[in-house]
């Protein structure tokens, strides 16, 4: 919610009005944007928690990017016609949230 709040706050139509034809400062907001959720996901992890959960977390996270990656890639090519780079770059970008899920549902559910 908390991010939410902070891109309707710096957007086009909020207080600070940054405008994203500037591609260049947009950049530059979103790396470090990137960085802040970052090192608050890294913070908020204990290293006793991410020791029971890594091996599985890496593994479902890493087989989960890759599967996204290919069946959206596969989907885009055959059902929407997009050629195959393309298909592919679109499944890459969908596919990258995957990795992030996987360790916030896995801390958010104290699973073990």
């Amino acid at each position: 919610m908390a991010f939410i709040l902070l891109g309707m706050f710096f957007g086009s139509d909020g207080i600070v009005k940054v405008h994203f034809d500037n591609y260049y400062f947009a950049e530059q907001i979103c790396t470090v944007a990137l960085i802040f959720i970052m090192f608050y996901g890294g913070a908020g992890t204990r290293v006793q928690e991410a020791k029971s959960v890594g091996l599985k977390a890496i593994l479902l996270s890493s087989l989960g990017t890759v599967l996204t990656a290919g069946l959206v890639g596969a989907f885009c090519y055959y059902g929407l016609n997009i050629g195959l780079l393309e298909s592919f770059l679109i499944g890459s970008v969908i596919s990258s949230t995957d990795a992030a899920s996987v360790f916030s549902i896995l801390r958010s559910k104290n699973l073990t």
